[in-house]
């Protein structure tokens, strides 16, 4: 691309093109064969394995154990087909006998601060620090609640998850109570989730890179000697910024926002005059580019570190020798580029001091837009659902903790800590919570996601339950569910109605049902009106919203030929709209389906075996239509008998006419084939109607419209729990009884 913003540009192209796999220029993994994206993120993976390897060694001489099974942990907002493409590359490349990828970093970097609570060997301790921070909210059994809001901010994106921790004792009766001990369950709960791709700790050194070469290029034009040569250099910034500009271009980068790493005015000035690029390699960082990187990435550890011991900010500085940037300089004027001047005859031979007050300026609003992030997902997650009592119990934000690399800067703890107290303008509500709950890790602030994974599987896969022995002997036993996290949507779902308007669809926190025997867990909204350009978005932000998914149904036609009617499926066809409703699902993997039906949906009701009624038989073929499995007219009234002899007509003789529709007779379809269970509002636990379709229906997922890749075409999928594999075509008009799924296949 041969452009100045060359950290930011590697960053996105390689983000970008990771679950695409773009081609690498210049490399090969074997003779005949180009290496892509995939194959360089692959290679990574494979040095930190080899690394863990020699690590388990007790000695060089010891025998090698490879490694068979990864927990690999991704960005929080990643796409469900890339953390599935994610886990295929590792399991293909790494040769793998197992690889998960259920935890994403910020439910990770959470599940770590839980985990050091509780890694004393007396974990009476971790159940009391907890009980301490939380709510009692039941008796019997004694019940703790706690809300935790980890903000993980790593070297490239940051994680934010909401998560509930209940605390329940659940210690059986029996024995002396003051020697018997106590068993404790936690189970943690997701309530809500967001990040952002490009916030981390590379984006800020990547604003103080630009902020060091704005004040480069500033002493460049102000230093004493060559009079004509920094009269031009003078006259060029003069010219594209205005005069003002002279001498102030590190007061500008300082001064803008956190949503470009610099102005754009300013970086085409310091790409002309204080070139990092390659000219000959486009898109390829030059040496000195590298140089200045390091002495970008150096200043803000220190700056940063430095802001909190210092009273004043004028105080804290980080000086950098004549001989430190010279080689830069040196090595841009190597390059003799047409038009370039001479830029080393011009450095002053003092050193050059960046001021811990700009700094402050530059990074404060990218610290300030993680910090509201998160206060807005607080602050999203407590708003009362239609169904809460009046007099439900304010909830309470008990515990704010920071981890990642950049979490160590002082000034992030005062930003967060600033923006959480906030409240009272603008209708901006002051959270509920206690400034003393901040915690920071920096022990371990750049592996916690990597550590809470890792803790939590094992877990999964290694615990036994309670010892009643170890009970009997006065010991706290606390079991961790670690499932529990995945049983509730960890996020929002809207459609999209305009440019800015949005519906709901599905509520973040909402408990999760089992959907069929395989035990795949889905929540599922209200049916909506379908529109022709069927948007599913989640939330990120106040004002952002990630494209999840879009359906368009005059864009589909069906391998057996269905073309969806207009004068159906199209916004005109009802006095309502489109005559086909629909329903959103998303599965444990935030994959998202929907549900098309014209009508009202059908449901299924459970019977038991031997105690169903066949009705077919005893009408005859005239009332039943095998071919279009719907029911033609019913010559009688069925009745059904209580036990006390008293009678109900249920159905009632049905005997249509030539344009009588079945759906004004049955307004809700209802039969016994569970292929599609648990409908919305369904609660933990009670038996409800079921939403269903025909067992041979074939399933349809929202086609995925992302930022890293257009909308793929359709594919057909067939339902593992489908009774017959028989092909089927939809028919056209679509009834209530031809409801479809739809599914989207990887770009």
């Amino acid at each position: 691309m041969g452009y100045d913003k060359d950290a930011d540009d590697i960053s996105l192209r390689l983000k970008a093109e990771m679950f695409d796999g773009a081609a690498v220029p210049d490399a090969t993994v074997s003779v005949d064969k180009q290496a892509t994206v995939d194959d360089l993120v692959a290679r990574v993976y494979l040095e930190l394995i080899t690394k863990a390897e020699k690590s388990l060694r007790s000695d060089e001489d010891a025998e090698e154990k490879p490694l068979a099974h990864i927990v690999a942990t991704y960005p929080t907002i990643t796409m469900p087909s890339d953390r599935q493409r994610l886990g295929r590359m590792l399991e293909k490349s790494l040769a793998m006998d197992r690889v998960v990828t259920d935890f994403d970093e910020g439910v990770a970097a959470g599940l770590f601060f839980l985990m050091r609570d509780f890694s004393t060997r007396r974990l009476e301790f971790g159940v009391d620090a907890l009980r301490a921070r939380a709510r009692q909210v039941s008796l019997i059994p004694p019940t703790w609640q706690q809300n935790m809001l980890i903000i993980d901010i790593g070297a490239g994106t940051t994680d934010i998850a909401f998560i509930g921790l209940t605390l329940q004792d659940v210690t059986p009766d029996g024995g002396d109570p003051l020697a018997r001990g106590r068993h404790y369950v936690i189970k943690p709960e997701v309530l809500n989730s967001t990040g952002h791709r490009q916030l981390g700790g590379n984006y800020l050194t990547l604003r103080v890179f630009y902020w060091l070469k704005a004040a480069i290029l500033d002493a460049l034009a102000d230093g004493p000697g060559d009079p004509v040569h920094r009269a031009e250099l003078r006259d060029r910034i003069a010219d594209a910024l205005g005069p003002e500009a002279v001498g102030h271009l590190a007061d500008l980068v300082a001064g803008g926002g956190a949503d470009e790493p610099a102005p754009e005015e300013v970086v085409e000035v310091l790409r002309a005059n204080l070139p990092t690029h390659n000219e000959d390699r486009p898109g390829r960082p030059a040496d000195d580019f590298w140089l200045l990187w390091r002495l970008a990435e150096e200043a803000k550890i220190t700056l940063g570190a430095a802001v909190a011991q210092h009273a004043s900010d004028e105080d804290a500085t980080f000086p950098i020798d004549y001989a430190r940037l010279q080689p830069v300089l040196n090595a841009i004027d190597a390059r003799d580029a047409p038009g370039q001047l001479k830029l080393a005859d011009l450095l002053a031979k003092e050193p050059l001091v960046l001021r811990a007050a700009g700094f402050k300026s530059l990074t404060r609003p990218v610290l300030k837009l993680a910090a509201e992030l998160g206060a807005w997902l607080v602050r999203t997650t407590f708003e009362p659902g239609p169904s809460a009592p009046r007099d439900a119990a304010k909830p309470r934000l008990d515990r704010v903790v920071l981890s990642g690399k950049t979490s160590k800067l002082p000034l992030l703890s005062q930003v967060v800590s600033e923006v959480f107290s906030a409240g009272g303008k603008a209708g901006v509500r002051r959270l509920p919570w206690n400034p003393a709950s901040l915690e920071v890790e920096f022990e371990r602030a750049k592996q916690a996601a990597a550590l809470g994974a890792c803790w939590a599987q094992v877990f999964r896969e290694y615990d036994a339950g309670p010892d009643e022995g170890e009970l009997a002997k006065g010991r706290t036993l606390v079991t961790f569910d670690v499932e529990n996290l995945f049983r509730s949507l960890p996020c929002a779902f809207y459609q999209a109605l305009g440019q800015s308007e949005h519906k709901r669809l599905l509520r973040a926190g909402t408990r999760m049902v089992e959907a069929d025997d395989t035990g795949r867990l889905v929540v599922r909204g209200d049916w909506v009106r379908l529109v022709p350009m069927f948007e599913v978005h989640r939330p990120n932000g106040p004002s952002e919203t990630i494209q999840w998914g879009v359906f368009k149904y005059y864009s589909h036609q069906d391998p057996d030929g269905f073309r969806p009617s207009p004068a159906i499926w199209g916004p005109g066809a009802g006095h309502e709209g489109s005559q086909i409703k629909a329903q959103l699902e998303i599965d444990h993997g935030l994959a998202p389906y929907l549900y098309l039906c014209q009508g009202d949906p059908h449901y299924f009701v459970g019977v038991k075996q031997g105690l169903e009624i066949e009705l077919r038989g005893a009408f005859g073929t005239d009332c039943w239509d095998a071919r279009e499995y719907r029911l033609r007219r019913l010559p009688a009234a069925v009745v059904v008998r209580g036990r006390d002899g008293a009678e109900k007509e249920v159905f009632p003789a049905w005997l249509p006419g030539e344009h009588d529709d079945i759906a004004g007779y049955f307004p809700r379809f209802c039969h016994a084939l569970p292929d599609v269970p648990n409908p919305t509002g369904q609660a933990e636990g009670r038996p409800s109607f079921r939403g269903s379709q025909p067992g041979h229906r074939r399933p349809r997922r929202v086609p995925r419209h992302g930022g890293l890749a257009a909308a793929p075409r359709l594919q057909r999928r067939r339902r593992q729990s489908a009774p017959s594999a028989r092909r089927f075509r939809v028919p056209e008009p679509v009834t209530a009884e031809d409801a479809t799924r739809w599914q989207p296949r990887a770009a």
